[in-house]
């Protein structure tokens, strides 16, 4: 099984059903916005509170995998087609974070609460191609009453990781459930004074102004440098070893050194992106909404551009461009899917949104996957996935062809470049279908 392909921000519901609850809108000359070509529409079977506020789903191998607080769903995309579903109700508990993406087999790693309430002090992990629980563990003590949210979890091919950031509470497990030994850093003294950041790829352990960097999956030791007091308060997944700061983000090289870096005005406010060599966007907090803002690291600290996206949501990437859908400020689209540049965070406007708001959306190959919320009343409250055919991209996908397109009144989309697409890590969360063999202890 392959390694999820996309991140959807959002969740999907139901079974196939007849297409037209949404259309996707593309800008055609004279006569106007032309729909896309609908490949399929789910059933209204998620209720769209928790859709808007559901923190991950991803496309893996042939299944479009959605979490929410309440559960998660997997369909077809070829057909829309239910494949699994689970609710807190079948497994009495309720996700608090997942790792960022699945492993290359399709585990996931899952923090829960008890579905009544409580900490978030179960790990499990979960198999997305079936829904089932493969395992479950209470974490030991300590563990604060306030755990929750902020628990980083990681899901390698080797070892998935959880830290509750208490002393003590940083824990190695197998893919099969199996609890491993701790990482050792050399510095004498700081076992009870550790501090712990990890992702698939990297694990981190400070102990003062020293930090150790391993390998997750082997535990091989990296490097130890005097790091100074900047805090590490997460890592960016994938490679290079990238970490993320209160208002940075820096890529470190093979022995620790700093091979470049972005320092914000603003508090970075989720997982970066590093498109292509060097260019990186990074969700941003100066006001209410989706805020993005781009910089080179290997030119210049300083950031390139900002922009504001008001209740947008980030929906793919190229190796030059991000996709956002955001509100539209005129014509008879309540939302537009807008190109932004990474270079300059110049917008293009690809088409627009009609009849039903979009909650989440997601780039895939040749198909956009948008979570809605339709306006028909018998449908209030509910969400539906639609997952609609892109139109074919010009030979030359640049934006410069785009721009030259558009001013010969012969505007065609410009949704991505030849590259695919580059993985969004969010977190996200995931309950299970079928029951699980292993008691929770």
């Amino acid at each position: 099984m392959g390694k999820r392909k996309v991140l959807l921000a959002g969740a999907v519901a139901g079974v196939l059903v007849a297409a037209g609850a949404v259309a996707l809108m593309v800008e055609g000359g004279e006569d106007g916005p032309q729909p896309l070509e609908e490949r399929w529409a789910s059933e209204p079977a998620l209720q769209a509170r928790e859709a808007e506020e559901s923190l991950a789903t991803w496309v893996v191998d042939d299944a479009v995998v959605v979490v929410t607080e309440r559960g998660g769903w997997a369909f077809e995309t070829a057909t829309g087609e239910q494949r699994w579903a689970m609710t807190d109700d079948e497994s009495q508990l309720s996700p608090c974070v997942v790792s960022p993406e699945p492993n290359a087999a399709g585990l996931v790693a899952i923090v829960f609460e008890p579905a009544g309430g409580g900490p978030c002090d179960v790990v499990g992990a979960v198999d997305t191609r079936t829904g089932a629980l493969l395992w479950s563990r209470r974490l030991p003590e300590p563990l604060g009453p306030t755990a929750g949210r902020e628990i980083p979890v990681a899901t390698g091919d080797e070892v998935i990781t959880v830290d509750v950031r208490q002393a003590g509470s940083h824990h190695r497990f197998s893919p099969e459930g199996a609890e491993m030994p701790l990482l050792d850093p050399p510095s004498e003294g700081c076992q009870e004074r550790l501090e712990w950041v990890q992702s698939a790829e990297y694990t981190l352990a400070r102990c003062g102004d020293t930090l150790t960097a391993f390998a997750t999956g082997s535990g091989e030791e990296l490097w130890t440098e005097r790091a100074g007091p900047r805090p590490v308060e997460a890592i960016v997944p994938g490679a290079p070893l990238m970490v993320i700061g209160t208002h940075s983000v820096t890529s470190l090289g093979d022995n620790g050194e700093v091979t470049g870096e972005a320092s914000f005005k603003d508090p970075v406010d989720g997982i970066p992106l590093l498109l292509g060599e060097s260019r990186l966007v990074s969700p941003v907090r100066w006001s209410p909404g989706l805020n993005l803002g781009g910089a080179d690291l290997a030119h210049s600290p300083s950031p390139s551009w900002r922009q504001e996206f008001g209740d947008g949501v980030l929906a793919g990437a190229g190796d030059d461009h991000v996709l956002v859908v955001a509100p539209a400020d005129e014509g008879d689209a309540e939302q537009v899917l807008l190109r932004v540049n990474t270079e300059d965070g110049e917008r293009t406007e690809v088409g627009g949104f009609s009849s039903a708001t979009v909650l989440a959306a997601a780039v895939d190959g040749d198909t956009l996957y948008a979570i809605t919320a339709g306006e028909d009343p018998a449908e209030r409250g509910k969400a539906r996935v639609i997952a609609f055919d892109r139109p074919a991209a010009p030979a030359n996908t640049a934006l410069a062809a785009w721009q030259q397109a558009a001013n010969a009144d012969q505007r065609q989309v410009n949704w991505h470049s030849d590259d695919p697409p580059v993985p969004l890590p969010r977190a996200s969360h995931l309950a299970h279908q079928e029951k699980s063999d292993t008691p929770i202890p």
